[in-house]
């Protein structure tokens, strides 16, 4: 027997992430457990190949715009500033020394995240007859 439960948002501890699961699927393995009836397995729950996003972290970034590189090596940390062709080993951090260049970059880089858009499957023949109850025609 397969339930849906509703839980309570989880904390995640140190060196862990918490994953907005936007989209989950069952594999192979699931299926013939399910099937067979057996045991469920210790590699996880059905359903676990899985897509999402991270739920409260903001990912690390990096940008390149002609000579500059401006890494951001923290989630939510300061951006680091490097002119690539005087300083190919990105040695030093030059972000104090370019506020424009920095404002620009930061400005980029808070319109270059977004939520991606939904995901939909275009209609098939098939799958709407199936879902009607009627057979598709070959």
């Amino acid at each position: 027997m397969i339930t849906i439960e509703d839980r309570p948002v989880p904390r995640p501890g140190p060196g862990e992430v918490l994953l907005r699961v936007r989209a989950a699927l069952t594999c192979g393995t699931d299926l013939k457990t399910y099937r067979r009836g057996h045991p469920r397995l210790p590699a996880g729950p059905f359903g676990h190949e899985c897509a999402g996003t991270f739920f409260d972290e903001v990912p690390m970034q990096a940008v390149r715009m002609g000579p500059w590189k401006a890494v951001r090596p923290k989630p939510n940390g300061p951006l680091e500033l490097y002119r690539l062709d005087k300083d190919p080993g990105e040695t030093r951090d030059v972000a104090a020394e370019n506020p424009a260049v920095m404002a620009r970059i930061e400005e980029f880089l808070k319109r270059a995240r977004y939520e991606p858009r939904p995901q939909r499957q275009p209609p098939h023949a098939y799958w709407e007859a199936r879902s009607t109850g009627q057979a598709a025609s070959r």
